[in-house]
């Protein structure tokens, strides 16, 4: 009598997580066009120049890839990734919508500046627990308030948006008592209207743009 054994093989979260930076990373590709110079030509991205991934599992954790003169837009698929700490895309010619890094609770530091983006999601900032540096300066976005959800980011230091189309007033939560590690605030040459915040008071902040409003 023939006995048979069936074996189920299930894929752990892991890898599930592996593949789905792959595919965020592949797609990345595809809409910038990167230069032959990345060296962004191995099926797996922990071997791109410029991009680094914890040796433990594989996660893409940096992605640094400012002054390539890169064209193109950011795909929604961006979003795959949930474990990036530095993503650095500062002085490129990069277009269209940010798109939404809800979740992106490991984030960092997040350098976008100088580029040409064109809109902000109110939701850009939600879920970004461990963010501690944010720059956007330069890009000419439509008009967009500064959202509460930056409230979430107990640990930021420097936010800097200088002319980048804000309009409304300058938020009453960059004081010490909901963000207090900030020192450096940079909002020059924006629409803001109104009187600095009360939350100001006691502030740490050490650097403040507020010139051309």
């Amino acid at each position: 009598m023939l006995s048979f054994v069936i074996i189920f093989l299930g894929f752990s979260p892991s890898i599930h997580s592996q593949s789905s930076d792959a595919s965020g990373m592949q797609d990345l590709k595809k809409a910038l066009n990167p230069p032959s110079s990345l060296g962004w030509d191995d099926p797996d991205p922990c071997q791109w120049k410029n991009v680094e991934c914890s040796k433990n599992d594989n996660r893409v954790n940096w992605i640094q890839i400012g002054n390539q003169g890169l064209t193109g837009s950011l795909p929604d698929s961006l979003s795959k990734l949930n474990a990036p700490q530095f993503l650095e895309l500062q002085n490129n010619h990069l277009t269209g919508p940010l798109p939404s890094l809800n979740g992106f609770g490991s984030l960092q530091r997040a350098l976008l500046g100088y580029n040409n983006f064109s809109y902000i999601p109110p939701d850009f900032f939600a879920g970004m627990n461990s963010l501690q540096v944010v720059s956007l300066d330069y890009n000419q976005f439509s008009s967009w308030v500064i959202p509460d959800s930056i409230k979430s980011a107990a640990s930021l230091s420097s936010f800097s948006a200088t002319s980048t189309n804000i309009s409304g007033s300058i938020p009453d939560f960059f004081g010490p008592d909901t963000l207090p590690s900030l020192t450096s605030l940079h909002l020059s040459f924006n629409n803001l209207v109104g009187g600095l915040p009360a939350s100001f008071s006691g502030s740490l902040i050490q650097s403040l743009w507020l010139n051309g409003n």
